[in-house]
């Protein structure tokens, strides 16, 4: 029951990561509502947060692209 769940959310979890790639992606700040990103500190901290959230959702794909 838990896979089958976690499988129907798997569209949603892509949908998510494409939308923070495609409007903040190597930025230091996602700003959801303008679709943009802030670049302040210079350390792309939207990839470094993403980076434990990828691997727990096993979008191993997403986390290699990050980690890299």
């Amino acid at each position: 029951k838990l896979r089958s769940a976690a499988a129907a959310a798997a569209p949603y979890r892509r949908r998510c990561c494409n939308c923070c790639r495609s409007c903040a992606w190597g930025e230091d700040d996602l700003r959801p509502l303008g679709c943009t990103g802030v670049h302040w500190l210079n350390l792309s901290l939207t990839m470094v947060d993403a980076l434990d959230t990828l691997y727990l959702l096993g979008m191993r794909r997403e986390f290699e692209e990050a980690a890299g």
